[in-house]
């Protein structure tokens, strides 16, 4: 391995270990009401409710982490910080944890209390990112990611997926194992999964 691909490798890790994604503001609705997955579960009564409710939120997170991106639009606030350790670029790449992108709206320095002046932004690579000089060294990136605002803008296959890991959770609460799934889901989330180029 080349000493320069050394170098790279050695401050991508500095720079990974240090950031930080967290929710400004959430979905307005979730993918799927309580009635919506009862009527798929064919469940008629009302005792399990607080219960699905919250294998929807599970199941959401789960695809979401599984895919590396958003399903309703969301606006989130990643924080980054450059560890200090000698670097050999005179710019920084950060990318953005949670796709699809929609839109950058904020980049700032913390220290100096300040928007970026000169930013790049790629929303639409298979890695979208934001780049600016190395002169910077704690900045938060706020951006929207997401399908859309409201659960039809999610492809029909991420829908059954998530439909069918609530259904998997609930029938089987006691005995599913993380594994169980897979092939399937794999199957039906395959197209929507992000594609490394090179």
């Amino acid at each position: 391995m080349k000493t320069g691909n050394i170098m790279a490798n050695e401050q991508a890790k500095c720079m990974a270990a240090h950031h930080n994604l967290t929710v400004v503001q959430g979905r307005g609705r979730s993918l799927f009401s309580v009635e919506e997955v009862k009527r798929y579960l064919r469940v008629d009564c009302n005792d399990d409710d607080t219960l699905i409710e919250s294998l929807i939120a599970a199941a959401i997170n789960h695809v979401e982490q599984h895919l590396g991106r958003t399903l309703l639009k969301t606006r989130y606030k990643l924080g980054w910080q450059y560890c200090r350790h000698e670097h050999y670029l005179d710019y920084f790449v950060v990318h953005l944890p949670m796709g699809p992108v929609l839109s950058v709206e904020k980049v700032f320095d913390c220290h100096r209390q300040e928007n970026l002046k000169r930013v790049s932004v790629d929303i639409e690579s298979s890695k979208p990112n934001v780049m600016f000089a190395c002169n910077h060294e704690q900045v938060f990136i706020e951006y929207t990611a997401g399908y859309g605002e409201t659960p039809e803008c999610v492809p029909p296959e991420i829908r059954q997926a998530t439909l069918s890991i609530i259904a998997e959770l609930y029938r089987n609460r006691d005995s599913v194992t993380p594994t169980s799934l897979k092939a399937f889901l794999e199957g039906l989330l395959f197209c929507h999964m992000p594609k490394r180029l090179g």
